[in-house]
């Protein structure tokens, strides 16, 4: 394969836009895309590349996946992030689970599959108001109060409301993706 190159142009703008950028960036290079000769048509053509090729909806911090709690007539809200553990919950979505109080600090409900947790930490904090995937109970759990620092938690996501998720009653709820 032989690429083609008329000059260098700065790293800087594909560097601001991430891994994306130089993928798409590579991806460009190698179809025989010449450089563009400035970083203003070089962002653009990274813009044109980057619509070429085709995309794939994971939910980012930017961008995450809202989901609602629905139980008893109640509803809490929250969002995921796009961690690979995060995105195995919405990949499941809409789940009906039993959440349950434990030591009044957290409702807890058992999932009937693990998660995918590639990329996650061994240990990590739970601050009220975190949504995490207890590893070793293969839970979701909503986290109302600071709990410090666990092995095994996995945090994927926040609720909204952390008093509604301290106000959920026991019971089975339905979670899922909000419209």
């Amino acid at each position: 394969m032989h690429i083609r190159t008329r000059r260098r142009t700065p790293l800087g703008p594909l560097v601001a836009l991430g891994p994306l950028a130089l993928v798409v960036g590579a991806l460009a290079g190698c179809s025989g895309v010449e450089r563009a000769e400035s970083p203003a048509s070089a962002a653009a053509a990274s813009t044109a590349s980057a619509s070429a090729a085709p995309t794939i909806a994971t939910p980012t911090e930017a961008d995450p996946v809202h989901i609602t709690i629905e139980l008893d007539g109640e509803t809490l809200t929250g969002r995921l992030t796009g961690s690979a553990t995060a995105r195995a919950l919405a990949a499941q979505l809409p789940v009906t689970l039993t959440f349950a109080d434990y030591g009044g600090q957290e409702q807890i409900a058992r999932l009937p599959a693990p998660l995918d947790t590639t990329g996650a930490p061994s240990t990590s904090d739970a601050p009220a108001g975190t949504i995490a995937y207890y590893v070793p109970d293969q839970s979701i759990v909503l986290y109302y109060a600071d709990v410090g620092s666990f092995p095994g938690i996995v945090p994927i996501g926040t609720v909204d409301d952390v008093g509604a998720a301290r106000d959920l009653p026991s019971g089975a709820a339905t979670i899922r993706v909000r419209d």
